[in-house]
């Protein structure tokens, strides 16, 4: 079931059964779904090697369910926190305005 579907040209999509497969943290694979109606939004997290599972449901469609997920792991275990470009951009930007304040 977690294993990326294989197309008819027998090349490979990091897809499968509405699973997204394409995390890895720290060497340890995550599986993910999420979905949006109406307003309303909801993420299912997998890290299948210590078996831990976040459901994040929302009712509001301004909340970012990804983020809110990845912060419910890293308190649970900083290693498992789900890295985005945007966190690089945002520690990179309160660095500098770090040093601008000293």
């Amino acid at each position: 079931m977690w294993r990326p579907v294989i197309l008819n040209d027998d090349t490979t999509y990091p897809y499968g059964f509405g699973w997204e497969l394409t995390e890895i943290i720290h060497g340890m694979r995550v599986v993910k779904h999420s979905g949006t109606w109406q307003g309303f939004q909801s993420i299912i997290i997998r890290v299948l090697d210590v078996k831990v599972t976040i459901v994040i449901f929302a009712s509001l469609d301004a909340v970012e369910v990804e983020e809110m997920a990845s912060h419910v792991l890293e308190v649970y275990d900083p290693q498992l926190a789900l890295k985005s470009e945007d966190d690089e951009l945002n520690k990179f930007e309160r660095k500098n305005q770090q040093e601008l304040i000293k």
